[in-house]
């Protein structure tokens, strides 16, 4: 039995404690992740990728028991190279069944990686700069994909920026909160009500997400989404945790969790949530060092999280839930979409702040590492493909080691004297 099973009782003890000693710090810490689980979310909701309720519910209850196994504050986050070429995609075009394959595909084999214990030498394998150019790609991506929603609404798109710019240095106010507050009130104001938005609850309704990986086999689209998210989710969302897990001060009397339990947790995270019509969701070490940051100190943070989520996607689950966040006005949604895309390209240049174990590239790594990053990034943008970026990224590096090779074998074995 895995040791996170093993130490539940203890874990459950320490969440309580924690949640009767600091109840604000742990309510403040819950809402460090939501500047990327909201935009995401609405945006591929209402890009027809995946099913609301669904999501809630399921990614509801995944914080619900990571929280309770695992007792830190680990985030349940989108898979957010998957969210960007979903988002990449015209309407009509298909787009909207990419994701779900794709995370199943890449929950599937995080799962076997972690069972097989390959994920080190996938680690090994897969340089951190390619890593970093993937994650800079696909932040620019959603940037490039929130312009034409703000648009729509450009008066509140600068309030909603001078919002976020108002709140910038001021790491515990829950921005991401209260900007989605103010579009819920503006689609209020605008007539929009709450008629028929708690009818009928949610009705779960199993899909068949294989199925639609082999109508879309034939362009690739859900193979390179689900390549370029690979190496992301075995890097970030399991050796990153897990290294900064250990070095989080605060959490005395809970094991740190570690790379096997990890990964099995986000296979299962995503095969489970896909039958459904769940967003692909994973964990990230930036989601746990913002909510570190915002407060939280237990997993009972993030049970109190997904608790809401889940009431809200059971209770006001039906199509009304929709309709009423169909209204979103995109001058909010715009600009949420592209801080998300904004803070995971400061991951990408390494200047994102939190001090997570995938050093930054930009002041601490060499030309060539640099050079990796922007050629992979600039492959996706080029192409709208991660996968395209990835082998791209991934040429561009084996180049510089076989001239290294070059160097080592030629150059200097041509300088070496023949007589000693």
């Amino acid at each position: 039995m895995p040791s996170p099973l093993r130490s539940l009782p203890s874990t459950l003890r320490h969440n309580l404690g924690t949640l009767r000693r600091s109840p604000l710090s742990e309510l403040s810490g819950a809402l460090g992740d939501l500047g990327t689980f909201l935009p995401l979310t609405l945006a591929l909701a209402l890009h027809n990728a995946i099913d609301l309720p669904a999501t809630l519910v399921t990614s509801g209850l995944f914080n619900l028991v990571t929280g309770a196994v695992f007792g830190i504050p680990l985030p349940v986050q989108p898979m957010k190279v998957i969210a960007s070429a979903t988002l990449s995609q015209p309407p009509g075009s298909h787009g909207g069944e990419i994701a779900i394959p794709a995370g199943m595909l890449v929950s599937l084999a995080v799962l076997l990686l972690s069972a097989t214990g390959l994920v080190r030498r996938l680690v090994a394998v897969v340089p951190t700069a390619v890593v970093r150019g993937i994650q800079l790609g696909a932040g620019m991506g959603l940037i490039i994909s929130a312009g034409p929603v703000a648009a729509e609404g450009v008066v509140l798109a600068v309030l909603t920026t001078g919002l976020l710019l108002a709140t910038l240095r001021r790491p515990g106010f829950p921005a991401a909160g209260v900007v989605f507050g103010v579009g819920v009130a503006v689609v209020v104001w605008r007539g929009g009500g709450w008629e028929g938005v708690g009818e009928g609850g949610w009705t779960p309704r199993v899909r068949n997400p294989f199925g639609m990986w082999w109508r879309l086999a034939w362009d690739g689209r859900v193979l390179a989404a689900a390549l370029g998210q690979l190496p992301l989710t075995v890097l970030n969302s399991v050796v990153a945790v897990a290294a900064l897990g250990r070095e989080l001060e605060g959490m005395e009397g809970v094991e740190r969790p570690r790379e096997t339990a990890l990964g099995v947790s986000v296979g299962l995270m995503g095969l489970v949530g896909g039958w459904v019509g769940g967003m692909p969701v994973c964990h990230g070490a930036g989601g746990l060092a913002a909510q570190y940051r915002f407060g939280a100190r237990s997993g009972a943070s993030i049970m109190v999280l997904g608790a809401v989520k889940m009431a809200i996607g059971l209770i006001f689950g039906g199509e009304g839930l929709l309709k009423f966040l169909g209204r979103f006005p995109g001058g909010v949604l715009g600009i949420m979409l592209a801080a998300a895309g904004i803070e995971l390209a400061k991951a990408g240049v390494g200047v994102y702040g939190h001090g997570v174990a995938l050093h930054g590239v930009l002041g601490r790594k060499t030309d060539e590492e640099l050079t990796v990053v922007l050629v992979t990034a600039a492959a996706m943008l080029v192409t709208k493909n991660a996968g395209a970026g990835f082998i791209v990224g991934m040429l561009c590096h084996w180049s510089y080691r076989r001239a290294d090779w070059w160097e080592r074998r030629w150059i200097v074995g041509e300088r070496r004297p023949l007589l000693t």
